[in-house]
């Protein structure tokens, strides 16, 4: 048993060292990218559209303004009035089950399980402004979308309008979590892309190439930077301890041979 639980330590860290390195990346990325306003974006923009014509500009682009749109979506559980939710109910539920003991013995016990009644994610086309005289498109397809949390309760009862069927005749419902992150419509946004009209109108969108990011937050650019390395720290710390951890099990493994 032992062996197996070492192995699993030692797996555990190289994915959390893994994650630190995402983490350091994204980092990286965004140190790396200077802010441009959309004015200079536009300026640079227009006389290459002009002389080659659409579907020949693309460049990385790091941006910040305020995201609107003027048809906002409405969130599935707030109701609110946003450009983006991701909306997740999940049911805690207790289940019988047979166990057995150290001796061998059976016995019937309780076990917590959460099933996911509905998850649900959508946008809307937004138009950011930074003020320096101009707007530009920002496709939310494909980006990876720090949002923030607008609820995050629990409730005994299933809200109207969800549905679920139940397995098993011995279950029994806990209750519902439900939980919604979202962008407001006009909130301050941090965004790192690409600026391409491959799609037909300038719009930032996901870089061509799968190395490049593509971050829309609404957390501010030194918000995310110490976020990160925050992560970065915990996950070296854990994939540390997972590796000693791992490395010790599977040695008293061979002591007990």
């Amino acid at each position: 048993m032992n062996i197996v639980i070492g192995i699993i330590l030692m797996a555990a860290g190289v994915v959390l060292y893994f994650a630190r390195q995402r983490s350091l990346n994204n980092v990286m990325n965004i140190k790396y990218h200077e802010t441009s306003s959309i004015a200079e974006l536009l300026e640079t923009y227009q006389p290459i559209q002009q002389e080659l014509g659409k579907g020949n500009f693309s460049q990385m682009v790091e941006l910040k303004g305020v995201g609107s749109s003027n048809n906002p979506i409405k969130a599935e559980l707030s109701g609110d009035s946003v450009l983006y939710y991701k909306a997740e109910v999940v049911r805690q539920y207790e289940v019988t089950v047979q166990r057995t003991d150290d001796k061998g013995n059976r016995y019937t016990d309780r076990e917590t399980r959460y099933d996911t009644v509905s998850s649900n994610e959508r946008f809307a086309p937004i138009l950011l402004d930074d003020g320096t005289g101009g707007k530009i498109k920002v496709d939310l397809e494909g980006a990876n979308i720090i949002a923030q949390k607008n609820l995050d309760v629990f409730e005994r009862e299933l809200r109207q309008g969800f549905h679920i069927s139940f397995g098993g005749s011995d279950s029994h419902t806990i209750g519902y979590k439900y939980t919604e992150y979202v962008i407001p419509n006009n909130a301050r946004l941090y965004v790192l892309g690409e600026a391409a009209d491959r799609r037909g109108d300038l719009a930032v969108i996901k870089p061509a190439e799968d190395k490049n990011p593509f971050i829309v937050s609404t957390k501010s650019e030194e918000e995310l930077i110490r976020s990160n390395e925050s992560t970065a720290l915990w996950t070296m710390v854990g994939a540390i301890a997972a590796e000693i951890g791992g490395i010790g099990f599977i040695i008293s493994y061979f002591f007990q041979k």
